[in-house]
């Protein structure tokens, strides 16, 4: 590898482009479809289909794509190149590994790059606010419920044996900060997903009561914290998240004041659609789900005596399987995905926020009763 292109996206800062140089690869061009972005290094920008031209003659060796960007729009760089006949031996991914090591043997054939864009997973399945409706359903979850810390260390070693690497981290609930040991769990995934971008997910109701230890954790493994912000947290939002900042936390939040229905009893929501595009698999006991939904509907079904399938949406860890079959079978669309008011935008029925003040009702999770 001597004579390579890269995809501007994902080397705006000119990382790779640097690195490469230092070990003497020369980068013959960017290839981007926005030319107004110039670089002083070549200032020489190309189409994909140029940047085709000259593999197909020889005279660049591969195209690279950064791994610094986000997996789903690799995938689409890397498509394109596919669509336009290069060999994918000749379509590179510089892992985000490669950016600390600078081995040559963490530049892989992007058919080889094991990335999944996006994952979470509960701290704590119970909640102290418990929404009217919550997704993942927490109200509905009988007592405290936290995941055994070995399982999930186990879980991981075997999600990380057939995914090397995953774009974003959210773990959450329920809500997190109830788990006492939180910071056992945000040093293991560091563990195993060093280049992961990390977030923990809460209400930040407890944001200031958090132990030493935890905020340590935080800030030892470089993971942000994203506040969902409910109603009864607007007067007190800005107070928090000033002790967070001096304490060297990097906290975010989001208003929500709408909460939708989850299911559909009438169903016919995936109709004409050949395969899921929802983007939060949740790993749970040892199983990947596509989505919060399916893998936590055990709380719904004991709750009001239902049998919606959770094994259906499952992808078992445990189980022989390969990167590639991970992927198609979290995107297979399944008989609950018919019911879901989430598939679409079109179909969300929205209600505004409340709590569920220990009331389980089945209408506040399923519209058409």
């Amino acid at each position: 590898m001597k004579n390579v292109v890269l995809t501007y996206a994902g080397d705006r800062s000119g990382a790779l482009y640097d690195i490469l140089n230092r070990h003497g690869i020369q980068v013959h061009a960017y290839t981007d479809k926005e030319k107004a972005f110039s670089r002083t290094q070549t200032g020489h920008f190309i189409s994909s289909v140029e940047t085709a031209r000259l593999l197909e003659e020889g005279l660049a060796d591969h195209v690279i794509i950064s791994g610094r960007l986000f997996i789903d729009q690799a995938e689409k760089l890397a498509e394109e190149f596919y669509t336009l006949g290069v060999d994918p031996d000749k379509v590179l991914a510089a892992t985000p590994r490669y950016y600390l090591s600078e081995d040559e043997k963490d530049i892989i054939r992007f058919k080889d790059y094991h990335c999944l864009h996006f994952l979470e997973f509960h701290a704590a399945d119970h909640c102290n606010l418990n929404c009217s409706g919550c997704t993942h359903f927490s109200p509905l979850v009988p007592g405290e419920v936290f995941p055994d810390p070995d399982a999930l260390r186990q879980d991981l070693t075997q999600l990380r044996k057939v995914v090397e690497y995953i774009d974003k981290i959210h773990i959450l609930g329920g809500e997190p900060l109830l788990n006492r040991q939180l910071d056992l769990y945000l040093d293991m995934v560091r563990e195993f997903y060093p280049f992961s971008t990390i977030e923990v997910h809460t209400n930040g109701t407890l944001l200031n009561q958090m132990p030493d230890r935890l905020v340590e954790s935080f800030l030892r493994n470089d993971i942000n914290i994203f506040v969902t912000l409910y109603p009864p947290m607007y007067k007190s939002i800005e107070k928090i998240m000033k002790a967070a900042a001096d304490k060297g936390l990097n906290v975010r939040y989001y208003t929500l004041s709408k909460f939708s229905r989850i299911f559909d009893v009438n169903g016919g929501h995936s109709a004409g659609v050949r395969q899921l595009s929802c983007r939060f698999p949740n790993l749970y006991q040892g199983k990947l789900y596509p989505c919060p939904s399916i893998a936590y509907v055990r709380y719904f079904n004991d709750a009001f005596d239902q049998n919606i399938s959770s094994t259906e949406g499952a992808v078992d860890l445990y189980q022989d399987i390969d990167f590639d079959t991970l992927k198609r079978e979290l995107h297979k669309v399944r008989s609950i995905c018919d019911h879901c008011l989430f598939i679409s935008k079109d179909h969300e029925i929205t209600g505004d926020w409340e709590l569920s003040c220990g009331r389980k009702l089945i209408g506040d999770y399923v519209y058409g009763l």
